[in-house]
């Protein structure tokens, strides 16, 4: 019989604030906060945590509280999805009246911004018949001259996973995903608190600071799947 799920959500991390390693860096932030205080940014030594957003199907997400990942946490990875509660779903048009990359005819600019920030899972029906399942992203970088609006899809990295939108496609958006196609189930095991460095990418000169250490699956892997946002249910 199958076990049904307990909670569902959504992969994320959690940053934490960490002490200094010597004296220079921690004078170098220092000064360095004090001279961008006024635009309310604030430098400090971190690294982050696996975490994940408790989603409900009553749409009441609190994207602002990220819970940390426990050891002996059960949970199941959706790579696609055939049922859930949807947040949205219509046909892109985009509005580019006031702003170039356009907002979303028939949603205030909050509606449409504000699923995208939060990375919900959703399923694009491109025009030309291909389906993709990912997360959406507010992707900016230089010369973007704001986000664009675009899917991260599920098991792709990187620039290969970011797919644009485009007028006359179809998305569907969900708040809470209750099943699909499971890349991935097990029980979770993460090793103590223990700062550490892990390339991002094939360059080792980009680095990612992380707390612990994953011994459920290869740490580098898990990290992706994170960095994909990936639905998820615990058992």
């Amino acid at each position: 019989m199958k076990i049904a799920p307990k909670r569902f959500g959504i992969l994320s991390t959690k940053s934490i604030e960490l002490p200094y390693d010597n004296i220079f860096e921690q004078t170098r932030d220092e000064k360095l906060n004090a001279e961008v205080a006024h635009t309310g940014f604030r430098i400090v030594n971190s690294a982050s945590d696996f975490a994940f957003i408790e989603t409900f199907a009553d749409q009441s997400a609190d994207f602002s509280k990220v819970e940390r990942l426990e050891s002996g946490n059960e949970i199941s990875l959706f790579r696609t999805i055939t049922q859930g509660t949807i947040r949205w779903e219509g046909t892109i048009s985009l509005d580019r009246t006031n702003y170039h990359h356009g907002y979303q005819r028939g949603l205030t600019e909050k509606e449409w911004v504000t699923m995208f920030h939060s990375t919900l899972p959703a399923r694009l029906d491109k025009r030309g018949g291909r389906s993709l399942f990912g997360a959406l992203e507010a992707f900016m970088e230089t010369g973007t001259e704001g986000p664009v609006w675009m899917i991260t899809e599920y098991g792709k990295n990187g620039y290969a996973a970011l797919e644009g939108l485009d007028d006359g496609d179809k998305l569907t958006v969900f708040s809470c995903v209750f099943d699909g196609e499971v890349d991935w189930n097990g029980r979770l095991s993460f090793g103590e608190d223990s700062p550490f460095s892990i390339p991002l990418g094939k360059s080792a000169d980009f680095k990612y600071q992380l707390i612990r250490k994953t011994y459920h699956m290869d740490t580098a892997q898990w990290m992706w799947l994170t960095f994909q946002n990936r639905p998820c249910a615990f058992y």
